[in-house]
């Protein structure tokens, strides 16, 4: 096998380790091989029926890929090894054949396929507008489509943007293959809708706040009951994107559904969230040390203390991404780690008073999630 499949397909935790210790300092050897591990992994990313979770393992591969990109240095390995060590977790089924599609095709057999549940069609106008270097048709249909379904914490509009993203950030990316999962997902996932015509309202909040409320509200949440405001805090970021690069107007639309999919999350289980706390002095390693040791009130002070100018703010944001690498339980990985990543990015790209103790309220959020990761022990 390649060294990305013996990353993907170890057969245990041990294998595993062996396979990724060579690019915890080799972070180049590893950003080299993400062509293959995208592909790899979108390949083998689907289910004959999906039940109410999603496979996980091209999400975290997506997120961990994220964080890289922000962390950036010798570090930028440890979150994609993570993701990767999910990936590997997750049942892998063999690989789609894609090149039996036809490619054939435009934006309205696009559509249609997405609308009717057709898989061949919608995949098929897919690789053939791929093939025409037609991306931004395909992101605008696939994305349209995606923002009128909520099912399953808005999957189908989130795993098609971070898709769409990654074709965009990653040069050499195969972008037919890698909308494979989307599009399987799209077509064959149930269905629901249950906002309809809000969906043609104006948002009430801006994205920035919708953003700044979910990352308040997560550590008020009770263990797992955080899962959907962590989907909420992760569509502003996607939906801001997509206004960026694209005219289309279902982009409002889907600034309506993180606001209104906001409200439904904040439902399911949260409690009030806490007060701001004091604001502490230290480093950003303190910041790391308190997350793992889930000593919230003294994650949240010392990054209070961080967080009040530039310089500290961006150090900050590098510990919130490498303290995700440490983080226990594959659940959690999968989730805060693109909270992290989007949270980060934006508060470094855009100017918002909602963001002036973003950053302390994602370290109080790591903090409250299982710590000690097995991984974190044996490569970092």
């Amino acid at each position: 096998m390649t060294a990305a499949l013996d990353l993907l397909l170890a057969p245990d935790f041990d294998a595993y380790v062996a396979a990724a210790r060579p690019f915890v300092a080799d972070p180049d050897a590893l950003d080299a091989l993400v062509p293959e591990l995208l592909r790899e992994t979108a390949l083998r990313t689907y289910r004959e029926e999906y039940p109410k979770h999603v496979p996980h393992a091209l999400f975290a591969l997506l997120g961990g890929l994220d964080s890289r990109d922000v962390l950036g240095g010798p570090d930028r390995a440890k979150p994609v090894l993570q993701a990767l060590s999910y990936s590997s977790r997750e049942r892998h089924f063999d690989p789609w054949p894609v090149e039996a599609t036809p490619a054939r095709g435009g934006p309205e057999e696009l559509s249609a396929g997405l609308e009717e549940g057709d898989f061949d069609t919608a995949y098929g106008a897919v690789r053939a507008l791929v093939a025409q270097g037609r991306i931004g048709e395909v992101r605008d249909g696939i994305l349209a489509a995606g923002s009128r379904d909520e099912f399953n914490v808005c999957h189908r509009f989130l795993y098609a943007a971070k898709v769409l993203q990654r074709i965009e950030r990653e040069p050499g990316v195969d972008a037919a293959t890698l909308l494979f999962p989307v599009v399987h997902y799209h077509v064959t996932a149930p269905r629901e809708n249950g906002y309809g015509p809000l969906l043609d309202s104006p948002p009430e909040r801006s994205l920035e706040e919708v953003l700044a409320t979910a990352v308040r509200n997560l550590s008020g949440c009770e263990e797992y009951d955080w899962v959907p405001v962590a989907h909420a805090a992760s569509l502003p970021e996607t939906v801001l994107w997509w206004a960026s690069v694209s005219d289309h107007p279902a982009t409002a639309m889907a600034a309506t559904l993180a606001d209104l999919f906001l409200v439904d999350a904040l439902a399911e289980g949260c409690a009030t969230p806490p007060g701001r706390g004091t604001v502490g002095s230290g480093t950003p390693a303190d910041v790391i040390a308190a997350i793992g040791a889930r000593q919230e009130d003294r994650a949240r002070s010392i990054a209070r203390g961080l967080e009040v100018d530039p310089a500290g703010r961006h150090a900050l944001g590098d510990a919130l991404l490498t303290a995700c690498a440490h983080i226990d339980g594959p659940l959690a990985f999968s989730h805060d780690v693109k909270v992290t990543a989007a949270t980060v990015r934006l508060s470094r790209t855009v100017e918002s008073e909602h963001f002036a103790h973003i950053l302390s309220d994602v370290a109080a959020f790591l903090s409250r999630l299982p710590s000690g990761s097995a991984l974190s022990a044996a490569l970092f």
